[in-house]
């Protein structure tokens, strides 16, 4: 079993803002230290907030944002937006698990159902 994240901003400028501050991260090998701060945080995403968390953090702040400006991020939040409408999917949060698609918040309990049933599949899903 693998899990990938891919960042959607769909929620505006801060949604953006704070996407390509992950996708900036994971660069140095952080995303999931940025990801975590980010989605437990109550600040609206600004670049104070994005310099700040950086240096909380210990990035390379200069690098994150040359990297959140960069061809790469931006090439890597179109593809995830393509997608996004290739599976039909409306808002966050989405998955796929297997074949199944999911929208919307899901418990652990039903998570890791779904996990079962395509483990003792003897067709493994596309992902």
């Amino acid at each position: 079993m693998r899990i990938v994240y891919k960042e959607w901003p769909i929620l505006g400028e801060g949604s953006e803002l704070a996407a390509r501050a992950a996708l900036a991260a994971d660069r140095q090998g952080r995303y999931r230290e940025v990801h975590a701060k980010l989605m437990r945080s109550g600040f609206i995403p600004s670049i104070g907030y994005m310099e700040y968390l950086a240096k909380d953090l210990g990035l390379d702040q200069p690098r994150l944002r040359r990297d959140m400006a960069s061809d790469e991020t931006t090439l890597a939040l179109r593809r995830t937006s393509a997608l996004a409408r290739e599976l039909g999917f409306l808002g966050t949060p989405s998955l796929v698990v297997g074949r199944t698609l999911v929208q919307g918040a899901i418990t652990r309990a039903e998570l890791e159902s779904l996990i079962e049933i395509e483990a003792a599949s003897e067709r493994p899903g596309p992902c």
